[in-house]
């Protein structure tokens, strides 16, 4: 078992996060930092000029689109980096799309449990006739919405025509003990349909309306809800046996499941799976890496997306992106923190604790700081950094080895 220890605490400054590192000492890439602070406030879609700023609601599920992220409540979505909280289609929010025209215009669709909205530039608005669902993907040009055990396609193209009455639109039901569709993927040409008891592969060589069903055997008995994942050349999901991997020939079991952790959600991204653990108060983040160890970062996260720029995920009220990159000469981290907010809010300076020389380099919206010390050692910024988004690049200036990062981080305008 994998153990889970306790974040550092930084009196009076917040919370840092610690990483427990389950092989070599040399881990820079495998770094997160976190901060606990107030919870963020976003200006309302509907008029952001006049409205007054609101809070965020509690988080549920958060989904990404061409590095877009949204942040779904029970009723509405927070959009990032735009700070602006879209309301609805009834229900909370199940899955985002970008698709893009014959024009090259980009449109972000939101599924909800009621129904579908659409993103264009600053449009925002409700796409009239969807009746929303669970999970959704493109694939081959059409638009695929799961909802209970029906798998409804829209015609080539055009993602909100669903109407029966269209020409090459359609929707079928799933027969079977499968239970109902979990999630849905585009892998490798083909469609893969995940209901809670069975995993099916969805064909179309000849013909794009001409279904071909296989039912694709894996460990376990039950998929976990919110555990699919694209990881690049292969997808991974959860069973009660453990982590299971798909590269196209067959399921695999990778991870099996470990006595006293109770999993959560999972995503993937540049071949790593992502997934929430607890045990007992306790909360982290398990990484499998499909080419090396699996390795474990100790920040809970209540949800978590794979996307364009790296892993997003929630804590407590701030938006974080993650992500790895490894040269051959150098290890950094590269660390997206929203710290939008009500308050004004600086960057005061941070702490590497471990051991070695760092260099880091942090920017927002007003500028940027370079500082470089040795682990241990409390590295004042020569200016007070503000803004709405921090970015934070950890460099290696020789070999070392880190154990968490303290940001030091104040309120106030002196």
């Amino acid at each position: 078992m994998i153990p889970l220890k306790t974040p550092v605490p930084i009196p009076g400054e917040g919370k840092a996060i610690r990483i427990t590192p389950t092989s070599d000492s040399a881990v820079l890439r495998r770094v997160l930092i976190g901060y606990r602070a107030t919870a963020d406030a976003f200006v309302p879609a509907e008029s952001p000029a006049q409205a007054e700023s609101v809070q965020l609601n509690a988080c549920v599920s958060i989904f990404e689109a061409d590095g877009n992220v949204f942040r779904g409540s029970a009723t509405d979505a927070a959009h990032y980096p735009a700070h602006t909280v879209y309301t609805g289609a009834g229900g909370t929010l199940t899955g985002a799309v970008a698709h893009w025209d014959e024009a090259g215009a980009r449109t972000i669709y939101l599924l909800w449990e009621q129904g579908m909205t659409m993103l264009r530039d600053d449009l925002y608005g409700r796409v009239s006739g969807m009746v929303g669902g669970k999970c959704m993907t493109l694939h081959r040009e059409r638009l695929f919405v799961g909802a209970g055990s029906t798998l409804s396609y829209s015609a080539p193209l055009k993602p909100t025509t669903f109407s029966l009455d269209a020409e090459d639109t359609g929707k079928f039901s799933l027969s079977g003990e499968g239970g109902d569709i979990l999630a849905l993927l585009s892998f490798k040409g083909d469609l893969y349909c995940f209901r809670r008891y069975e995993l099916l592969r969805i064909r179309a060589d000849a013909d794009d309306l001409n279904f071909r069903l296989e039912r694709l055997p894996f460990d376990g008995r039950e998929i976990a809800e919110g555990s699919v994942a694209l990881c690049g050349s292969y997808f991974a999901f959860r069973t009660d046996r453990g982590l299971i991997v798909f590269e196209g020939s067959g399921c695999k079991l990778a991870l099996e499941t470990a006595a006293g952790l109770v999993y959560g959600a999972g995503c993937g991204r540049s071949g790593r799976y992502y997934m929430t653990v607890e045990h007992g108060d306790k909360a982290g983040i398990l990484v499998y890496d499909h080419a090396g160890a699996p390795y474990f970062l100790d920040v809970a996260a209540e949800q978590l997306v794979g996307g364009r720029d790296g892993v997003y995920f929630v804590h407590g009220s701030l938006l974080y992106c993650l992500k790895e990159q490894e040269t051959e000469t150098t290890r950094q981290i590269l660390l997206t923190v929203d710290l939008g907010g009500a308050s004004p809010r600086y960057v005061a300076g941070v702490t590497v604790i471990g051991s070695g020389r760092f260099t880091c380099r942090l920017q927002t919206e007003e500028g940027e700081e370079t500082v470089t010390a040795l682990a241990g050692k409390r590295a004042a910024l020569g200016r007070r950094l503000r803004g709405e988004t921090l970015s934070l690049t950890l460099t290696a200036a020789e070999k070392g080895a880190v154990e968490a990062i303290h940001l030091f981080l104040r309120e106030g305008t002196k």
